[in-house]
């Protein structure tokens, strides 16, 4: 299943944090669809590298068709990671970062874990040149 959502990120402050929970929204969904289906094997093993998206309309796929596509961008590996996690046992919760970018405001997805670190799925499988994707907060 892939679902096309195109979410305006406005520039000012109050616009961002609404477009922000409304991606916390569609991740916790997919995240739910995602923990209903067969698992598919341990991210960070499966050989799944990051691939950013342009601007525009974002792709939200589930674990199973990101598997198959090979990449996916932070989106797509942090639904895959969260339904990981919880099928462990452990309430890890999607985090939403802004970065600012030439031409605007971009969101950037990532795993808040139980402990309150945040993990970097897109950076552990390959965004920004191999820096480490944990952090504490």
């Amino acid at each position: 299943m892939i679902a096309l959502v195109e979410i305006p990120i406005p520039q000012d402050i109050e616009g961002r944090e609404q477009a922000g929970r409304e991606v916390l929204r569609l991740l916790e969904l997919l995240t739910d669809i995602a923990m209903r289906q067969a698992p598919t094997p341990d991210l960070y093993r499966s050989g799944v590298r990051y691939k950013g998206e342009g601007n525009g309309v974002q792709r939200f796929r589930l674990p199973y068709d990101t598997h198959a596509q090979g990449v996916g961008d932070c989106k797509q590996l942090v639904v895959w990671r969260l339904a990981e996690l919880r099928r462990a046992g452990e309430h890890a919760t999607p985090a939403i970062m802004w970065e600012r970018r030439p031409g605007g405001w971009r969101a950037h997805a990532r795993v808040r874990r139980a402990s309150g670190e945040l993990e970097d799925p897109s950076m552990e499988r390959g965004m920004g040149n191999g820096r480490k994707g944990r952090r504490k907060r």
